[in-house]
């Protein structure tokens, strides 16, 4: 087994949800970081290279889209998903 592990980006606005995601990949042994808006998911994204990162499309201050545009700059190779969710 790999000491590897693998970087994840969550970004959303809902703190709430962050959190839980953070734990049920951490608990898989997945290295996740998480930020609630764009200035964190910025500072974040200039500190680090994440492999994937999942991007709310509807945040407060800014789009998902802008977000990846964003890491896409910074880290070409880091994989986007914008989950599509629908109550």
């Amino acid at each position: 087994m790999s000491d590897y592990s693998l970087r994840l980006l969550i970004v959303d606005d809902e703190v709430d949800l962050c959190n839980t995601l953070k734990s049920i990949l951490t608990m898989q042994s997945y290295n996740v970081s998480t930020a609630n808006n764009r200035e964190e998911a910025v500072e974040l994204i200039n500190k680090h290279r994440f492999e994937v990162a999942i991007i709310d499309l509807k945040l407060g201050d800014i789009s998902g889209i802008d977000i990846i545009k964003e890491i896409k700059t910074v880290s070409p190779y880091t994989e986007c998903i914008v989950p599509m969710l629908s109550t």
